[in-house]
């Protein structure tokens, strides 16, 4: 691949999650060399099946 990733974009995503929904919240672990790990995530279970989820903005990454 050279670096090179076709078909992928790099952007931001300004979501709206619905009252209730259960939302994962914690640390990201360390998975050696250079991933350390130690910051925030996020995470929604199957988001798609989630009636009221949709995009409200998008942003590229710079």
């Amino acid at each position: 691949m050279a670096g090179k990733y076709k078909g992928f974009k790099l952007k931001q995503d300004k979501i709206k999650i619905p009252a209730g929904t259960f939302i994962y919240e914690g640390e990201i672990a360390g998975q050696g060399g250079i991933y350390l790990g130690g910051t925030k995530q996020v995470f929604i279970s199957e988001p798609w099946k989630i009636s009221g989820v949709g995009v409200l903005e998008s942003y590229p990454l710079k």
